[in-house]
């Protein structure tokens, strides 16, 4: 950093990003498909194109939002492929992995790594309660199709526990020994009416006046 803060250093202001006329994926209203929505990208430079690893949702009720009376009726890693002029090379109509949510797909040594959010598969039938139960997992794949099967790599901790609720959204970092994990861990509380702490801990009250915390 040359002796310089992050924010002196890294951000220029310069530099405005400019968001695209149209979307990279079009979403599809007509009919339920793992494209009526599309969210958690994640993206590889690789062998001249950019491979890009997104999370398609089917909808029972495509042009309406997620709610109640709409069901999410399938969860799934798909991927895409464009130029670097972000020109449409391909793309996976089946999916390349089951039930993964909120991913990380990394590149490393001729071997694909995702890191994923896993649900348990009730609860994302039901549409179930704000990631309850979720746990880390990791898959591996020589050709970003084709992955193993899942490997459990981080379960959340026992009831009242910080991270007793349930762990999600993998942010992964291979150093050269080690692969470094960050994640966000939810814990319960039976009462909504917590002081503020020195921390500011994210809180999501709930009508039946509990509440879950976040923490990184």
């Amino acid at each position: 950093l040359g002796g310089k803060s992050i924010e002196e250093k890294l951000l220029d202001e310069s530099v405005v990003f400019v968001k695209r006329k149209t979307p990279l994926i079009p979403i599809r209203l007509d009919k339920p498909h793992h494209d009526n929505n599309t969210q958690e990208p994640s993206v590889l430079l690789k062998d001249g194109n950019i491979e890009l690893f997104y999370i398609g949702l089917s909808l029972s009720k495509p042009s309406e939002a997620i709610e109640k009376g709409n069901k999410i009726t399938s969860m799934a890693m798909y991927k895409a492929v464009f130029d670097t002029d972000l020109n449409l090379v391909s793309q996976s109509e089946d999916p390349v992995l089951e039930l993964a949510n909120i991913i990380e797909v990394h590149y490393r040594d001729g071997v694909y790594h995702t890191f994923s959010t896993k649900s348990p598969p009730l609860l994302i039938r039901l549409f179930g309660d704000f990631h309850k139960g979720e746990t880390i997992t990791h898959y591996l794949s020589k050709d970003g199709v084709n992955w193993t099967e899942k490997d459990l790599i981080l379960e959340g901790g026992p009831t009242g526990s910080f991270d007793g609720w349930g762990i999600m959204a993998p942010t992964v970092v291979f150093e050269t020994d080690h692969v470094v994990l960050f994640y966000t861990a939810w814990e319960y509380e039976d009462r909504s009416d917590l002081p503020e702490s020195a921390l500011r801990r994210f809180g999501l009250g709930r009508k039946n006046g509990d509440s879950i915390h976040g923490t990184l």
